[in-house]
């Protein structure tokens, strides 16, 4: 993996991360049975925005740019959504907590400079991004 690889792919991944576990969360909280649907469809179409966003703000229009970007983008969109298949409920939020801490600790792991630095802003952001989401259903009366 290129330096470059490895900054689209911390970008996508810590982008469609952040975005799907504040979605996540909040239609977890208000038990919406729509969960996957919705994380499904958010991870399809944040992929291909940050995809193609890639590319036109690429000067130079690289596809493997753009391709890195929209994959690690779906992969952390989709991740936390994957415990919501076979589980439900307690057992479902537990999981999907899980998976979320394992793909932000390999976002941390591929940041550049010191470790703990770097595990405490992407877990910062993590929280702060899912807080915000939940925080803005409750307000728009989706979460009880």
């Amino acid at each position: 993996m290129t330096a470059a690889d490895r900054e689209q792919a911390i970008f996508g991944g810590g982008d469609g991360l952040s975005s799907a576990i504040g979605l996540i969360a909040a239609l977890a909280i208000s038990g919406a049975s729509a969960l996957l649907t919705a994380a499904i469809a958010l991870a399809v179409g944040a992929a291909v925005s940050m995809g193609l966003s890639e590319w036109l703000a690429d000067p130079q229009s690289r596809v493997h740019r753009a391709a890195v970007m929209g994959a690690a983008t779906l992969a952390g969109s989709i991740a936390p959504a994957v415990p919501y298949v076979a589980l439900g409920g307690l057992g479902a939020a537990v999981a999907c907590a899980a998976v979320t801490v394992g793909c932000g600790s390999v976002i941390a792991e591929l940041r550049p400079g010191a470790r703990v630095p770097s595990y405490c802003k992407t877990f910062g952001v993590l929280v702060v991004a899912c807080g915000a989401a939940v925080a803005a259903s409750r307000l728009a009366g989706g979460v009880g």
